[in-house]
């Protein structure tokens, strides 16, 4: 299991997305896929982000959330 430490970690890609000859980069593909697999669940990397860590005394309403 993800811990919060680990929401942390940045994975840096460090092949081109594209080859010489303009093809896609398998190992850029890997790499992607590599750090996509790794992710922490969405509720680790949210927890220390108070706009999304709510206590129970501290509701969000439509009204709050604003769009581009």
């Amino acid at each position: 299991m993800t811990t919060r430490k680990d929401k942390n970690k940045i994975s840096t890609i460090t092949e081109p997305v594209l080859l010489d000859d303009g093809e896609l980069n398998p190992d850029f593909e890997q790499s992607l896929s590599d750090a996509i697999e790794n992710m922490p669940e969405t509720y680790i990397r949210l927890s220390g982000d108070s706009e999304w860590n709510t206590t129970k005394d501290n509701w969000t309403f439509t009204g709050d959330i604003v769009s581009y």
